[in-house]
């Protein structure tokens, strides 16, 4: 929520691949297969590195635009699916319906969302669940505020560490950026009430969910209403399927589906795979509700690629 466009300091110009290079090496698939998830895979792994582009600057945005247009006629099937996929995500998320932000930049101009925020907002508004692992400074925090005016929800619930309680982030920045953002924290998040006429923000942080007893007991009392969103900030934290946290927040997630077919989730953070792969496993089974029985997490390479898959298909990392 500055002037500057986020750029990651780990990126070279050197070692930015061009639009037209993604698309080349898609040719080596030439046809779709009745392999419906490795496609899903396939689409994914060449449309994110687009839009990861686009992401960089105003020219690369343009440039993909551009040759996603010229890629619509092409003779293989896989590269017009591409384009035309990311050309409908494009017109998706920069025509996304959300209230005029109100919040201002520390110069006093009006805040303009970044093409990466925008598009997490719409793989919300689009998909069941989502997940943004873009790296600090990406503004993925406003990203999720977005989201949840762009699906109206009006019930969001935020599973947040305490520093970002204490500090004020989640508060202000939903309370400054939208009109009519309500937001409550501690314990008293788990006692609101449903209201289709406010927009609520629940603020919790992590160590609500594992208060011995008394946890499982309040998130009893939050899943009796009905949440639009859940967002999992810094879902690492829960990488430990043993953990009364993991618990607490899992039954939380699966009564709110229950309650709410339509519940949205989006997980969060720069770092989802610090130690072993399980602790992506876990993130995925928490972010989509699937148990993952063919996933494995020895070790070895093919695992881990397997996993990489998995995460590429509900995505994006800038």
């Amino acid at each position: 929520t500055d002037d500057k466009t986020y750029v990651p300091d780990y990126l070279t110009d050197n070692e930015r691949e061009s639009t037209s290079k993604i698309y080349e090496e898609a040719d080596v698939f030439e046809t779709i297969t009745i392999d419906e998830e490795a496609m899903k895979f396939i689409y994914r792994f060449f449309i994110n590195r687009i839009w990861v582009n686009c992401f960089e600057s105003e020219k690369e945005k343009l440039e993909a635009i551009q040759i996603a247009k010229k890629e619509l006629d092409h003779k293989n099937e896989v590269r017009r699916n591409i384009a035309k996929t990311f050309l409908e995500e494009y017109e998706g998320a920069t025509n996304l319906p959300i209230p005029p932000i109100k919040a201002k930049t520390p110069t006093g101009k009006p805040i303009t969302p970044w093409l990466s925020q925008l598009f997490t907002a719409y793989k919300v508004t689009t998909e069941k669940h989502f997940a943004n692992f873009s790296g600090t400074g990406a503004g993925k925090t406003l990203s999720a505020i977005i989201a949840s005016k762009a699906i109206d929800a009006k019930m969001t619930v935020i599973i947040c560490p305490n520093a970002l309680i204490q500090n004020g982030q989640w508060k202000n920045e939903a309370e400054k950026c939208f009109d009519g953002n309500h937001t409550t924290t501690g314990y008293d998040a788990f006692n609101e009430k449903y209201d289709k006429s406010k927009s609520k923000f629940l603020i919790i942080n992590w160590d609500k969910l594992n208060q011995p007893g008394k946890s499982t007991e309040l998130v009893k009392t939050l899943a009796k209403q009905k949440i639009d969103l859940i967002v999992i900030d810094e879902i690492h934290f829960a990488k430990n399927v043993e953990t009364s946290r993991f618990k607490n927040l899992g039954g939380l997630i699966t009564e709110a589906r229950r309650k709410n077919p339509d519940l949205k989730t989006l997980a969060m953070t720069a770092t989802p795979i610090v130690n072993e792969l399980v602790e992506g496993k876990t993130q995925l089974q928490l972010l989509t509700g699937t148990k993952y029985h063919d996933l494995k997490t020895t070790p070895y390479t093919s695992n881990a690629i397997a996993l990489w898959e998995k995460f590429t298909t509900v995505d994006i990392r800038h």
